[in-house]
Parts: C-alpha cells; structure tokens; sequence
C-alpha cells in the first residue's frame, strides 16, 4: 500500500455519500419515508445513520489498507482528464465507492 492521496481519498468518499443519498431518493420515491434527505438522515432514526456511516467509513478503509485503490494515481488521473480520456482505475473506485454507499445505506439505514 502506499500514500493515499487527499484529493483521491475525498472524491471516493464523496461518491459513497453520493450512493447513500441514491438510495433515499429511492426510497423517497417508492414513498417509504418522507421528508427531506437531512430529515432522513438526521431526524428520523439517528442511530441508524450514525451506525451506517460507521459501516460505510470501516468498509472505505479496510478496501484501502487491502490496496484496492493503490492503483488510482492523482497524476495520471489528472493527465488523463486533461487529455479527455476515463482514467479506469478511478472510474473502478467511484463504481466501488457508489455502489458500497448505496448498499450500505440500503441495508443499515433501512
């Protein structure tokens, strides 16, 4: 494993917390719950989200002390965008991160 990049690190978690807000629009859709997202996640059923976030920060991190994202690189994905094309080990990691946001908060935050 090596350093993991600040700007990398964010981006991933941002996309999990982006999966997370997925599934309530879902839910919100399917009319299991009203309200807003802020109410969904802080006023409804605290504990919950407060016990999937946990889950989805413990998952996060034990994919990258496993080295599932020591193949994305903040230069080449720079370089890559720069030049217009999909830097696949990062679109990999935002996959990875989205679906395990959504699937997290799906099965925690029900």
């Amino acid at each position: 494993m090596h350093d993991i990049n600040m700007a990398i690190m964010g981006i991933i978690l941002a996309f999990g917390f982006l999966g997370m807000y997925l599934h309530f629009r879902e839910v919100r859709l399917s009319g299991r719950v009203a309200g807003t997202f802020f109410d969904y996640l802080f006023a409804d059923e605290p504990g919950k989200t407060g016990k999937a976030i946990v889950v989805y920060l413990t998952w996060m991190s034990g994919m990258w002390s496993t080295g599932m994202f020591d193949a994305v690189i903040w230069e080449a994905f720079v370089t890559a965008t720069k030049n217009g094309v999909l830097y696949f080990p990062m679109a990999q990691a935002i996959g990875l991160s989205l679906s395990s946001g959504y699937m997290i908060d799906s099965k925690v935050n029900k």
